[in-house]
């Protein structure tokens, strides 16, 4: 279970797209039984000794999205031993007149991108297929099929990059969320083929979604709040609480996906928070991200990207360079606020 705790400041450096501070939570001893209390935090947005920041990536509908703070809590989960693959640019697949439609308009900024061992050659006589069904929820159906087993496959939507291998059969079925509503997806293949298919999403007004992305076991997490909810408790949708399709469908709150395949070690993964903006009742969402120093990330800089659709139906995209503190506090969590933006739930 999330265990919040008190906030205190203490020092740090950090390097975050269009701005952060630095806050650190002491982990006091465990406790059992009992009700969990909300965190106090305290920004450090007005204090004079804030390092200087780098300001990466575009936004295109919320305007300047600040990050006013990073919070630094303790969670002691498992420590990931994993080293952090850096993400660099590779080219989307080649030989498909429609691939371009696919790269999102991003001018400036750090792209996710996958860029997997040597390739492993596939079948000569055999073409890699793709199908894209509507699902209920937003979400859509992907059937890929390249007649090599256990071959990497990098789906490509509307700038969100996911990693993913066929089975035994050189098959993959995949149900991820759609950030439009004439979704166009990309299945780029190791050896550089692919194919492309469409869906129409006629339920795609009814949710909005929001997308945080990264490589490898970068630790990051997604954190949803649904009306006042407090950590812990009914309302706090994340990996550990995901919700469900249906509890969106009746308006009851919304759920988590979380896409990519583990079994892939440097793998683009992300968690995508979808809430029902059309039949839930008039409140707030609090959403936030958060990385958990892991002996795989420690004193390293990791990289995440944030996508998120507005009410005009424009992308917005921010990138996020982070350089997480030391192994000696391995276990602890780094709280980067604002990162995502709230969402208003307005009833008509």
């Amino acid at each position: 279970m999330f265990d919040p705790k008190r906030y205190i400041l203490a020092g740090g450096t950090v390097v975050v797209a269009l701005g952060i501070g630095f806050v650190m939570q002491q982990s006091p001893a465990p406790h059992s039984g009992g009700d969990a209390s909300p965190a106090q935090t305290a920004s450090l947005d007005t204090r004079p000794d804030m390092p200087p920041v780098a300001q990466s990536g575009v936004t295109t509908d919320f305007g300047a999205m600040g990050l006013s703070g990073v919070a630094h809590t303790s969670a002691n989960p498992e420590p990931r031993k994993e080293a952090q693959a850096p993400l660099a640019e590779t080219p989307a697949p080649t030989g498909e007149t429609e691939l371009a439609a696919a790269t999102p308009d991003v001018k400036e900024g750090p792209v996710l991108s996958d860029a997997g061992p040597e390739a492993v050659p596939l079948a000569d006589a055999c073409e890699p297929t793709m199908t894209a069904t509507a699902a209920p929820a937003a979400m859509v159906t992907l059937e890929i099929s390249v007649c090599q087993p256990d071959a990497r496959v990098t789906i490509h939507h509307n700038g969100m990059m996911l990693s993913y291998l066929t089975d035994a059969a050189g098959k993959a079925e995949i149900l991820v969320p759609a950030l439009s509503s004439e979704a166009l997806y990309i299945a780029s293949v190791e050896n550089g083929v692919g194919a492309v298919a469409r869906a129409q999403v006629a339920d795609f007004a009814d949710y909005e979604r929001v997308v945080l992305q990264w490589r490898g076991e970068a630790g990051f997490q997604v954190h949803a709040l649904e009306y006042g909810a407090e950590y812990g408790a009914d309302g706090h949708v994340w990996r550990e609480s995901p919700g469900n399709i249906a509890r969106a469908r009746d308006g009851q709150g919304g759920f988590l996906t979380m896409l990519g395949d583990p079994a892939i070690t440097d793998g683009l993964r992300g968690e995508v928070y979808t809430f029902p903006v059309a039949a839930a009742e008039k409140g707030d969402v609090d959403l936030s991200a958060e990385a958990i120093v892991t002996e795989g990330n420690c004193t390293r800089d990791i990289e995440a990207q944030a996508l998120q659709v507005g009410d005009s139906g424009e992308l917005s995209v921010q990138d996020l360079v982070l350089t997480v503190p030391s192994c000696e506090v391995a276990g602890d969590i780094l709280m980067l606020k604002n990162l995502l933006q709230d969402l208003k739930i307005a009833r008509n």
